[in-house]
């Protein structure tokens, strides 16, 4: 990556999360594959600093890790994932456009956990609803968790929120990487009554107020927020974790633009065509392709 797309990104860390969390994800960017040992080395911080680090990084979705060799971990850490918490404020505008307040509330607290059990989203997102408007002074009946947890099945068939990668262990069931399914369609599986279950057990840290994660996971004078029994997300058992599906969000931003295109320099029902053409191909094409799959003229005109 250019010295530019780093220097960005190290702004993005320091602001969102402060100087030593920074300091570590800046390390990762140019260094992949890094181990503990190495981090910790080349970092001047103390090894349970660096492993809280890593933890909170990996929840917000932006380090990943793998074996290098048997007993040694390599992490490294996406620049996309950091530039993308530009996008922030549109993926929220854009839930709350297709799917109403109830979704954009729902991505907004995934965005900012990075990723979360559905049952405390849902129950976080019921209160923020019922809280605005009992200080609205609207005489509307309280919002329920079923309506919460409809709009969440809403956000999965749209994509728009999937399920996280699941961990896998070795022999001595310890944590050697993240999961990578062959099968795609599995992160986007339905969710059933054990994913809305409460967590049991958990050791994930809770919530430090409503300061959001940002403020949670900062070091302050040398010590992590977070605890030594703080996990890495997805090893505890019951419910998985969710989180905001960024590529489907990109998608749907590309198409309106090309169906905006499409209108301004052919006609409306030029545009009209396009916006079928692209809903039809949307769950049939591999995103990373350049055409999508072939429609046929039935297809296009029946919808």
């Amino acid at each position: 990556m250019s010295r530019v797309h780093l220097e960005l990104c190290e702004l993005l860390l320091k602001e969102y999360y402060g100087e030593q969390v920074a300091q570590v994800g800046t390390f990762l960017l140019k260094n992949i594959g890094s181990t503990l040992n190495s981090i910790t080395q080349r970092t001047s911080l103390e090894t349970k600093q660096v492993k809280s680090i890593l933890c909170a990084l990996v929840q917000q979705n932006i380090v990943r890790f793998r074996p290098l060799k048997p007993g040694i971990t390599g992490y490294e850490a996406s620049p996309d994932s950091v530039l993308w918490r530009l996008r922030f404020p549109s993926y929220i505008h854009c839930a709350k456009m297709l799917y109403g307040d109830a979704a954009e509330l729902l991505v907004e607290e995934l965005l900012l956990q990075g990723q979360s059990h559905l049952d405390t989203a849902v129950m976080k997102t019921t209160k923020k609803l019922n809280d605005s408007i009992v200080s609205s002074g609207a005489s509307l009946p309280e919002i329920s968790h079923n309506v919460i947890k409809e709009k969440v099945v809403t956000l999965v068939k749209a994509r728009l929120i999937r399920r996280c990668e699941g961990v896998k262990k070795d022999e001595n069931e310890k944590v050697v990487s993240l999961e990578s399914h062959t099968d795609p369609n599995a992160l986007f599986a339905l969710p059933t009554a054990e994913d809305f279950r409460p967590a049991t057990g958990s050791k994930r840290p809770q919530d430090a107020g409503p300061q959001g994660p940002a403020k949670r996971i900062k070091l302050e004078s040398g010590a992590a927020v977070g605890t030594s029994d703080q996990e890495v997300p997805g090893t505890s058992s019951g419910p998985g974790y969710w989180c905001v599906n960024f590529h489907q969000f990109h998608h749907h931003f590309r198409d309106q633009a090309i169906i905006a295109a499409v209108s301004r320099n052919i006609d409306q029902r030029a545009s009209e065509v396009m916006r079928t053409m692209l809903r039809l191909s949307e769950t049939r094409t591999d995103p990373t392709f350049s055409e999508s799959v072939h429609l046929s003229f039935t297809e296009v005109s029946i919808v």
